[in-house]
């Protein structure tokens, strides 16, 4: 038991009716299926801060189950009342979308979440780059949300030889697959460049059989314009 000197506030924000239904079911959900059960958790349990959108709810009502997503935000605020704290997940310079997004669609995308009753935006970068948090960030707190920002920790549920072992890749790819990542361009390559050893340490992960997909990847990468955001000079 841990006792404060004066008493504090603890804030809790509840996640089964996003963070749940993604990792249950691919947020492959109806809205009918879970409306009343999010309505009676805010009228009658007292629960006051959601999180009810962004992630797969975004996607995959579109996909899965014929639904927009927008509607169902405006039917869980509804639900929930006026007072209700409602946040939705979103992936820094991709937003709640499967790709990498240019500064005016995150614009449009915060306000189009603000407007559907989004309170708060919990917002992470998949490699911490805080640069990216600030600029995504800023849309966030333009459209009047709350901006959370997240620290990514992640890591295999399962046991993998490939990622274990470093020695799998000689020294020579490794210094291949550097020398690749210093030649894109600069929307792309500034993002892996300013890492300083975060990358070569990625790149001693890869083994011999990655290779050839890395190298594959990287060189469609350097041919096509990307909408990255590039890193702060």
């Amino acid at each position: 038991m841990i006792f404060t000197e004066k008493p504090k506030e603890i804030r809790v924000m509840f996640t089964p009716f996003r963070d749940g239904l993604q990792s249950s079911f691919g947020g492959k959900v109806r809205l009918a299926d879970i409306l009343p059960a999010m309505e009676f958790a805010a009228k009658e349990a007292g629960i006051r801060h959601f999180e009810f959108g962004g992630g797969a709810r975004y996607q995959a009502p579109f996909f899965y189950v014929g639904e927009d997503p927008f509607v169902c935000m405006d039917k869980m605020r509804e639900a929930v009342g006026p007072d209700v704290d409602l946040q939705i997940l979103t992936r820094s310079v991709s937003g709640v979308t499967l790709t990498t997004q240019r500064l005016d669609a995150l614009d449009l995308q915060a306000k189009l979440m603000a407007k559907h009753g989004t309170t708060w935006d919990r917002n992470f970068d998949f490699m911490n780059d805080v640069d990216n948090l600030v600029k995504t960030g800023q849309p966030i707190v333009d459209a009047g949300m709350h901006h959370q920002v997240c620290v990514s920790m992640m890591g295999l549920p399962f046991a993998d030889e490939n990622v274990q072992n470093e020695l799998k890749l000689t020294k020579e790819q490794r210094q291949t697959v550097v020398e690749l990542i210093e030649n894109l361009p600069d929307a792309y390559g500034e993002r892996y460049r300013g890492s300083g050893e975060g990358y070569k340490q990625c790149v001693q992960l890869l083994d011999n059989r990655q290779i050839a997909t890395f190298k594959s990847k990287l060189g469609k990468l350097s041919e096509r314009k990307t909408g990255l955001l590039p890193t702060k000079k």
